[in-house]
């Protein structure tokens, strides 16, 4: 072998799409448990979590069965279960179900192939693990520690994100404001405004002292003129003060 030629690398191929799909779904199954579900209380959760886990051993068992492969959206269980606790919906679209109608009432079913098979087996997997984490009462946060890096991302991963971008929109929208505070007003708004308030403020000064000027010179004259008009008033004093002037 020559020193110029390259170590032999094996062709890489090309990732199984089944695979990727289940790691997929798998994700969201989790992200469902651990962010919503396992944080709810105790019978909440294990109630959501062991009936998806009886709906997903159902159609393992019986794929042929059809009854095994849907359930009434109008289904006690379901509704008190799944549908009411928060991510129960989520949980279930994430192993495969959906909605369809079939004779007049409304299900959740899983068209059955290998490939939701393969995802139920993998949510099968998952809920089981958290059944026992959530029955021996070491909740949602002891699943986040013994999960590992794929699974903490699905879960307060991506609360804490949530939160970040929430605090950054939250900041932009103050320095926006303060941008706004801070800028100059159109030409000649303030220049005019200030000068209509001078103008007001000093009619009102000239005023002021007009009155006051006025207020002085009767005080001053009081002496000198007829405070009172006679004839209005008809008194025999205001008269002989008139006459005195």
């Amino acid at each position: 072998m020559s020193a110029d030629a390259l170590p032999y690398c094996p062709p890489s191929t090309a990732p199984d799409p089944l695979e990727t799909e289940v790691a997929q779904a798998r994700k969201l199954v989790l992200r469902a448990l651990d962010a919503k579900i396992a944080i709810q209380d105790d019978a909440t959760a294990l109630g959501a979590i062991r009936l998806a886990l009886k709906l997903a051993g159902n159609i393992l068992e019986h794929p042929d069965e059809g009854k095994y492969t849907r359930i009434k959206n109008s289904s006690a269980a379901f509704q008190r279960c799944l549908a009411k606790c928060p991510g129960g919906l989520e949980l279930v679209m994430a192993m495969g179900f959906r909605t369809v109608v079939h004779e007049f009432e409304e299900f959740w079913a899983v068209e059955v192939s290998p490939l939701a098979l393969s995802i139920l087996a993998a949510a099968r997997e998952g809920l089981a693990r958290y059944e026992s984490l959530v029955a021996g009462g070491e909740g949602a946060a002891s699943a986040a520690r013994e999960g590992d890096g794929e699974q903490r991302a699905a879960g307060p991963g991506v609360l804490a994100d949530i939160e970040a971008d929430k605090a950054e929109r939250r900041e932009r929208a103050a320095l926006m404001r303060r941008d706004v505070d801070a800028s100059p007003p159109p030409r000649g708004g303030a220049a005019n405004g200030e000068a209509g308030r001078e103008g007001l403020e000093g009619k009102e000064a000239q005023a002021e002292a007009e009155a006051e000027a006025h207020d002085q010179d009767a005080e001053g004259n009081g002496d000198d003129a007829p405070a009172l008009d006679p004839a209005l008033e008809g008194s025999e004093e205001c008269a002989r003060r008139s006459e005195a002037a």
